[in-house]
């Protein structure tokens, strides 16, 4: 499968939306969030690295 200049801007997008993100101290659940937010970052990460240098 190739990646398009569309998939390639979807990740920067979601990873530029979780960059933004502010916790929510409030929240009981937020420690959950955020964890779940840095993985997400992670794979996209790692899914653009992937996209951007195909073996």
């Amino acid at each position: 499968m190739t990646a398009s200049a569309k998939d390639i801007r979807l990740l920067h997008e979601l990873i530029a939306a979780l960059d933004r993100r502010r916790p929510q101290a409030l929240r009981s659940t937020e420690a959950a969030i955020a964890d779940d937010a840095a993985e997400l970052r992670a794979r996209a990460l790692a899914r653009l690295a992937e996209l951007s240098c195909p073996l």
